[in-house]
């Protein structure tokens, strides 16, 4: 796989409401978060958007991170700790996922890009 060499980064993913934990008093199932995953492969691009409107000029950072398709990645998915190769912090916080879009290879999907925003 050509992408695999490029995701240099690794973070913990966190899906939410994914896993029955019980049952309420009249029998709808509880849901719960499921154990974090961590050293997730992963490639972490930061950069600045400018919007123009009336008022000006309007700029904004816009993040967005690559995974494999077997990462597991939707939507309600809350991405944290993003390292790079040496352990150095990329981003502190936690991340949620905006929306996804896949990236087609010739037959098969290559990767899922995550624009992310703040939680």
């Amino acid at each position: 796989m050509r992408l695999r060499p490029k995701l240099n980064h690794s973070c913990t993913i966190q899906h939410k409401g994914t896993v029955v934990t019980g049952e309420d008093d009249y029998g709808r199932p509880i849901y719960g978060n499921p154990d974090p995953i961590e050293n997730v492969p992963c490639r972490f691009e930061k950069r600045m958007v400018k919007s123009y409107d009336e008022n000006g000029v309007n700029e904004n950072e816009e993040i967005t991170i690559m995974f494999l398709p077997s990462s597991g990645v939707v939507n309600s998915t809350n991405v944290s700790n993003v390292k790079d190769a040496l352990g150095n912090v990329l981003h502190a916080g936690t991340l949620e996922v905006e929306y996804l879009s896949l990236g087609m290879g010739r037959r098969t999907v290559e990767f899922i890009q995550a624009t992310m925003g703040e939680v």
